[in-house]
C-alpha cells in the first residue's frame, strides 16, 4: 500500500485512534481517553460543550506534538504516512501552531 505524504491529525482522525486498539497499544497515555461530551443548542449549554470539546481535542494534540521523536516515528508508521501534521493552540497563544514531522 502506498504511503499518504501528509495526514493532518484532526478531532475526526483522533476519535479513530481512539477506537483503534494499534493505537492504544502503541501509545498508552491514550487509553482512556474519551472526548465524555454531548450535543447540545446554545440554550441548553453548546457553547460550554463546544469548549469542553476544543479543549479535549487540544489536549490531545498537545500530547502527540510533544512525544519524543521515536513515538512520532511510530505514530508516521501506524498512519501509514510519510510526514504528519498537527494544528494545535497553546494557552495563552492567539496563532496556532503547526508542527509537521
Amino acid at each position: 500500500m502506498n504511503q499518504h505524504n501528509l495526514v493532518i491529525i484532526e478531532d475526526n482522525r483522533i476519535d479513530g485512534m481512539l477506537a483503534d486498539e494499534k493505537f492504544m497499544t502503541a501509545f498508552p497515555f491514550l487509553r482512556g481517553l474519551k472526548p465524555h461530551l454531548k450535543k447540545g443548542c446554545r440554550s441548553c449549554g453548546g457553547g460550554t460543550v463546544l469548549a469542553a470539546r476544543m479543549k479535549f481535542y487540544g489536549g490531545v494534540k498537545i500530547a502527540l506534538a510533544n512525544m519524543d521523536q521515536n513515538n512520532k516515528r511510530k505514530l508516521k508508521e501506524l498512519l501509514n504516512a510519510k510526514n504528519v501534521r498537527i494544528i494545535y493552540r497553546r494557552e495563552g497563544q492567539p496563532r496556532p501552531i503547526q508542527l509537521t514531522f
